[in-house]
């Protein structure tokens, strides 16, 4: 909190003191109430003022173990890529007097001020690369930027704003290299990957693989020309890992781990057989081709929000992201997003090569993301998705001509999606 308040206040006045308005601002103004408010609504969890779900292991841990043993005891439970998140919860702590509810309440702020300045660099992208004018006050841009999935990553102490934030600086930092071809680019770009490197590790050989193979292309794109072309590149390519990779690199990486609660025991335990009795990559491969095709649909649902809402005001088993009501409602919020904003803009770049020519890297690297966790969780769940489809939704709607005239369209197929969705989760439960 020492450390954490004042950086958050002279953020507010740096961002403040710029010429063109910024939804960053809003966001932080938002922080601040919901930072402190959140605990005390969390107060009677079973970890006190924490939110119910990973964020109580990550926690105990921070409370429980001096740094010197969150460095060697944390890999063995968690894994190595969970030591830099957890060390930086132990300073909050010390730092928060070790008082619980301040150290919950500074992780917060901490949320939030990284999300703040993950906005501040996605207008920065909008405003330099896709020269849309400083001064502009976009509604779409501010739409695009207010993301309520912001919100519902911010007010958890989970590692998952660090990794928009080290995605966000990583994509713009590589867009104005190639943009203007300036060295310092390059270099603030492998500084952001190191950072998304230390919490999130397996999203940096996605993002190099595609980087080498856009810009290896980059004069030639002969798939820009066929509808739906980047999903099926991006299951290519995934398939390619399969064949191409070491059966040791396939065991540790694709392992599944969450398929039995959402499919069945008897297909995880099929698949894992499979990865570890040495068997043709090309049956494995097959194998994953039945989940993709069972998952295809739930996954695009996603959540399902009025299931969602629905669930947190009925039932006495209050779990995992319905610790309190600001996590229901924003959950709430952002699956209605995603159904009248997202899915449109998703599917215009899989149909118009026009929008594609101005995305590249971060709509590629969205599908693969998409592609990973279906295959190692069966879902993509919504605090995976949210970083990335934050960074893709601007680019599309700042270009977008239609969706305005659309937009009631968007809500009423909205509505009836997040209908779908409840009729679906019901008949699994």
């Amino acid at each position: 909190m020492l450390v954490v308040l004042p950086l958050y206040i002279l953020t507010i006045m740096k961002i403040g003191r710029q010429k063109a308005s910024s939804p960053a601002i809003l966001l932080l103004l938002l922080g601040i109430f919901l930072s402190f408010i959140t605990p005390a609504l969390n107060h009677k969890n079973p970890i006190q003022y924490s939110d119910v779900s990973d964020a109580e292991t990550y926690v105990t841990l921070s409370e429980g173990l001096s740094i010197k043993e969150i460095i060697t005891t944390v890999p063995t439970i968690l894994g190595a890529q969970y030591v830099p998140y957890i060390l930086i919860l132990r300073t909050l702590f010390i730092l928060s007097f070790e008082n619980r509810y301040l150290f919950i309440s500074s992780a917060l702020l901490l949320n939030f001020l990284v999300c703040s300045l993950s906005i501040s660099l996605v207008q920065s992208y909008v405003f330099k690369v896709l020269a849309l004018p400083r001064t502009s006050t976009n509604v779409i841009l501010w739409i695009a930027l207010l993301n309520p999935g912001l919100l519902f990553l911010a007010i958890s102490p989970v590692r998952d704003s660090l990794i928009l934030f080290s995605l966000a600086g990583s994509w713009f930092y590589l867009s104005m290299f190639l943009d203007k071809q300036v060295k310092s680019f390059i270099i603030k770009h492998i500084i952001f990957m190191i950072i998304l490197g230390l919490f999130r590790v397996q999203y940096v050989p996605f993002f190099l693989i595609l980087t080498v193979l856009l810009l290896s292309s980059r004069a030639v794109r002969p798939v820009r020309n066929v509808p739906l072309s980047p999903l099926a590149f991006s299951f290519l390519l995934f398939f390619s890992m399969i064949l191409i990779l070491p059966m040791g690199i396939l065991k540790q990486t694709f392992s599944p781990a969450g398929l039995a609660e959402i499919i069945s025991d008897e297909f995880e335990t099929e698949i894992r057989d499979l990865l570890y009795s040495g068997t043709s990559k090309f049956d494995i491969a097959k194998r994953y081709t039945v989940l993709f095709v069972q998952r295809l649909v739930p996954n695009i649902l996603g959540r399902g929000w009025l299931y969602d809402l629905y669930y947190y005001l009925t039932t006495d088993k209050i779990t995992f992201n319905y610790s309190n009501v600001f996590k229901a409602t924003f959950l709430f919020l952002y699956d209605f997003y995603r159904y009248v904003i997202l899915l449109p803009t998703i599917a215009t770049v899989l149909i118009n090569r026009e929008v594609r020519r101005e995305l590249d890297l971060i709509f590629w690297f969205y599908l693969l993301v998409a592609i990973f966790y279906t295959a190692k969780f069966g879902a993509f769940q919504p605090r995976i998705r949210i970083p990335i489809e934050f960074l893709l939704s601007p680019i599309i709607l700042v270009r977008s001509r239609w969706y305005i005239k659309w937009l009631p369209t968007f809500i009423l197929a909205a509505i009836l999606l997040g209908i779908s969705e409840v009729v679906f989760r019901l008949q699994i439960f």
